[in-house]
């Protein structure tokens, strides 16, 4: 046997001493010159586990992009809020001592609440910054805008129901240059059938049938929500001018603590009695008798 025999012999054994079939050499040659895509997404992903060198260099992780709550075509001047986190008494004194160094465009210092305070501020700049102001955490307080500070909302009338929200919003347009930020269609309840003519085995079974005759229909009237402070007159809905009204929202009323400006379901507050005004007892157990006292008012002989 020649030494080239010798040579191509010792290529057709595996690592074992075993002989090769020369299919499978071949396959294995194959797989060696050209790599299939299994291997390369394998040889990428393990390539892919260490970043490069120098990918986070001078890099903060930790840090935050700030939030634009006012635009450059936002008006003046500028709200910011400033709560506690966990709903305790916030000092206007304090949060004044705290900013007064630093923003020198401060207005005015409203206490809105035990636990909110409001900040008039000139500059939307300083607003912007102060909104986005992470030192109060260390005081356990927080700083934000409320939405109501940040837009406007304004009622057209006329509205045909068969266009729906997205279409509305396609179509609409300002002339004062006042960004549309949303549509909503106002709808009403309607009741179709009265109490009385729905046979009812016990008073739960009538609750029961009276929420099945409520029905919502649609309205012409849509909500629409501006962005910024200022209401325009009017605006365009496909080219159609049509004028725009404020829009006033239906006074809230918490059938908890029967104070207003909130529902039951955000209530922190404690359960009163629609008749007499005392705490923790139901409206239907109370014994109390006429006159009743008034919550808001808790004056005897009121009526």
């Amino acid at each position: 046997m020649t030494t080239n025999e010798i040579r191509m012999d010792l290529d057709n054994l595996d690592p074992d001493g075993r002989r090769i079939n020369t299919n499978t050499k071949r396959k294995i040659d194959d797989r060696q010159t050209h790599p299939t895509e299994t291997s390369n997404k394998r040889q990428n992903n393990n390539n892919n586990t260490l970043p490069p060198t120098g990918h986070n260099e001078g890099t903060d992780t930790t840090s935050k992009i700030p939030l634009e709550f006012y635009k450059p075509t936002s008006k003046g001047p500028f709200s910011v809020w400033i709560r506690n986190k966990t709903n305790k008494e916030v000092s206007h004194f304090k949060v004044g001592s705290l900013l007064y160094k630093t923003y020198s465009g401060i207005q005015e210092i409203f206490r809105r609440s035990r636990s909110k305070v409001e900040i008039i501020i000139l500059s939307r700049d300083q607003a912007n910054k102060l909104a986005n102001d992470q030192s109060f955490s260390d005081h356990d307080l927080e700083a934000y805008v409320p939405g109501f500070r940040k837009t406007r909302k304004g009622i057209v009338r006329g509205i045909d129901v068969e266009f729906g929200e997205d279409q509305l919003m396609e179509g609409a347009s300002c002339p004062e240059f006042t960004r549309i930020v949303g549509i909503k269609r106002m709808n009403r309840k309607e009741k179709s059938i009265s109490v009385t003519q729905i046979p009812a085995a016990s008073e739960k079974d009538k609750d029961q049938n009276q929420d099945k005759k409520i029905k919502w229909v649609l309205t012409k009237s849509v909500i629409v929500t501006f962005e910024g402070q200022s209401l325009p007159d009017s605006m365009c809905v496909w080219g159609v001018r049509v004028k725009v009204e404020p829009y006033v929202q239906r006074v809230m009323q918490c059938y908890k603590c029967l104070q207003f400006g909130h529902t039951t379901k955000t209530c922190r507050g404690k359960l009163m009695c629609f008749n007499c005004g005392d705490e923790q007892h139901p409206n239907s157990t109370c014994k109390s008798p006429t006159p009743s006292t008034c919550q808001l008012y808790p004056y005897k002989n009121f009526l």
